[in-house]
């Protein structure tokens, strides 16, 4: 991992926080409520297992920029934000895009938001143990119970890659060369594959 990390720094595409210190929430306990950016109140991690190769990045880097725009400047459309380790996987899916656990579909309870992007959508990580550490692309709409999301990566480590690979201006899973790796909800009777966004 840490020859990744140390190609990471040298990528110009990159921008690394790195961490101080232990993180304000450990891996796999239940820490005390904290404020997230919007102000709202977060419990990091809630119950989720956190993958391998997650778990060692996170380690180390406190917060990640991909393809941040200059100031002044647009967002790019494959631009992303990895939250600080302050408060990073505090939401769901269900939580980041309609506001609560409760709604949304009952599989993304145990999906949490990895990353944001600038066009209005969000990585998430499963936590599900026999789906543990797949990458989704997820979206708004309505309730999320249209389904149709796909998974675009099976670990963060392949995610952080391609995404780097595809540069700044267009999702990798929207290449035509992409091999179709199934919905992000199993049995997702509303999936056509990667692009039908």
């Amino acid at each position: 991992m840490d020859q990744f990390i140390t190609r990471l720094r040298q990528h110009p595409g990159v921008r690394l926080g790195f961490r101080q210190g232990p993180p304000e929430a450990d891996i796999g306990q239940q820490p005390q409520f904290i404020k997230t950016p919007q102000g709202t109140e977060a419990r990091p991690l809630k119950h989720a297992l956190v993958p391998p190769d997650l778990r060692e990045f996170r380690a180390q880097v406190k917060s990640v920029a991909l393809f941040p725009p200059p100031p002044n400047s647009p967002p790019k459309p494959n631009g992303w934000t990895i939250p600080s380790t302050d408060y990073w996987l505090s939401d769901t899916v269900n939580e980041a895009l309609v506001h609560s656990d409760d709604d949304g579909d009952e599989y993304l309870r145990r999906v949490f938001v990895l990353a944001h992007s600038d066009r209005l959508g969000v990585i998430g990580v499963d936590t599900h143990p026999e789906r543990l550490g797949w990458i989704g692309f997820y979206w708004y709409q309505l309730n999320l119970s249209d389904g149709g999301y796909p998974i675009v990566a099976h670990g963060f480590r392949e995610w952080l890659e391609r995404t780097l690979e595809a540069g700044p201006e267009k999702f990798y899973w929207e290449d035509d060369r992409f091999t179709d790796l199934g919905p992000a909800i199993p049995e997702d009777s509303g999936y056509n594959g990667p692009r039908a966004r």
